[in-house]
């Protein structure tokens, strides 16, 4: 933990850069001493260890090496800004290093993958952060957050990989909103957390968040925790995999405005609320919203993917009713298929709803039957007669169903109805005319050969 003295470090840096501009020096890594330790002067060009707020570059050496382990053993070290160059891979290790730079904090500009192991904090005086992960990306360890109102990152480029990020480190409760979002994630790159977390005191009760804007993605692949909302927007996108566990404490937006996407795959969501108010909503997980799931927007374009957009799967709504009750709005529904013997899941896509599901009143639906893996619409015929796929499926019910409100292209003989019990939203494969008179004529001969005994 920073102490007070070293944040009123930072503030005179920062006033000290904004006066002369940050990265005005630069220190370039020559390892050329003893060791690997960064306050080894013969390891910089020119046997002088950089001095605070300087920028340092890592490069190539001579004679060449591939992979290189530098060790911060400077205590509270300030960088204005690091660059990687050529095609070493460094990994940075040891203690805290410390960004004093608000613009290209971090650039990989080399061929290969770069990695800061050590903990790195941004500087409690700057509120726009740049990552540029180049095309071979960058690796942190622990990224922690110290500005107390709302910032921005931004990722441009390639991926950048975060084991644990912490979104504040202040202990004041300075933010501006303290209900809603704080750190912004804008650029043009994907930035992949491990671990997300409001703060590193577990004690805080303050309500952080993350906004996501402009076409930057997000992938979540461990526990993630956060006291604020989640708010997606600017055709931005939002994947968990790999088993994530995102628990939101309050809400989960995917804003109005371009298309937005959030995917769920093999993981969970735990939140107060999910606001649906455009994009595409998907995945193969499980979200539980202690308030229930909601479409909100009138006059709204959604799209619901089960098993993600290109892939089959079981999209699941727990504990809570699900609730989509705009007047006005359509809800594009791809239900993609590619073994229709198979179960719901595994064969073709489903919606499942633990409790209750209310389509809602003039709410309109598209259904789309898309095909994977050389399926088609005729793969139906091959089907016997009476077979049903459940698309939809609600423990406690499924409320506001009419026909009238759905348009899908559909195969000759398949209908789409709802069960006799209200729990399942089904295509259902009835026989063909002739089979029908052929069914009927062979009862009526057996009644009459019954007569005839």
């Amino acid at each position: 933990m920073k102490t007070s003295k070293q944040i009123g470090t930072w503030l005179a840096m920062g006033a000290l850069l904004l006066a002369s501009g940050a990265g005005a020096l630069a220190a370039t890594w020559t390892d050329g001493g003893e060791g690997n330790d960064w306050d080894t002067a013969a390891n910089w060009q020119g046997s002088t260890v950089p001095a605070d707020n300087e920028a340092v570059t890592f490069g190539n050496l001579t004679p060449s090496v591939s992979i290189v382990s530098v060790n911060n053993n400077h205590d509270d070290l300030l960088v204005g800004q690091i660059t990687f160059t050529g095609s070493t891979a460094y990994t940075i290790s040891g203690l805290v290093i410390t960004s004093t730079n608000s613009n290209n904090v971090v650039i990989n500009n080399s061929s290969v993958r770069q990695t800061i192991s050590a903990d790195f904090y941004s500087g409690a005086f700057i509120n726009n952060l740049a990552i540029n992960g180049g095309a071979a990306g960058l690796a942190f360890g622990k990224f922690i957050n110290t500005s107390t109102n709302n910032w921005t990152y931004t990722f441009n480029n390639g991926t950048t990989i975060i084991s644990q990020f912490y979104i504040t480190n202040d202990t004041t409760g300075n933010g501006t909103n303290r209900n809603g979002y704080q750190m912004g994630l804008t650029g043009n790159g994907t930035v992949v957390f491990n671990e997300v977390y409001d703060s590193t005191d577990s004690e805080n009760t303050r309500a952080f968040g993350l906004g996501l804007y402009n076409g930057q993605n997000m992938i979540l692949t461990g526990t993630s925790y956060t006291k604020g909302t989640i708010q997606i927007r600017g055709a931005s996108t939002v994947i968990l995999r790999d088993n994530a566990d995102l628990n939101v404490a309050n809400d989960f937006k995917m804003d109005e405005g371009q298309h937005n996407s959030a995917i769920i795959n093999n993981s969970s969501v735990r939140l107060d609320k999910l606001t649906w108010n455009t994009g595409t909503l998907g995945g193969t997980g499980s979200i539980l919203a202690t308030r229930g799931a909601l479409a909100q927007a009138n006059n709204a374009d959604y799209r619901i993917a089960p098993g993600d957009i290109n892939s089959v799967g079981k999209l699941s709504f727990t504990d809570e009713n699900l609730v989509w009750s705009n007047e006005f709005s359509t809800v594009t529904y791809d239900w993609n298929f590619n073994d229709l013997t198979a179960a719901a899941g595994e064969g073709y896509d489903q919606i499942f709803v633990e409790q209750g599901f209310n389509l809602g009143v003039n709410t309109q639906y598209v259904l789309n039957l898309i095909g994977l893996s050389g399926a088609t619409i005729d793969d139906f015929a091959d089907v016997a007669p009476g077979a049903s796929w459940d698309i939809i499926s609600a423990g406690s019910g499924i409320t506001n169903f009419e026909l009238t409100h759905w348009t899908a292209t559909l195969p000759d003989d398949v209908i789409l109805t709802l069960s006799s019990d209200n729990t399942k939203l089904q295509l259902l494969l009835i026989p063909e005319p002739s089979t029908w008179a052929l069914l009927g004529a062979g009862a009526a001969l057996l009644a009459f050969l019954r007569r005839r005994r």
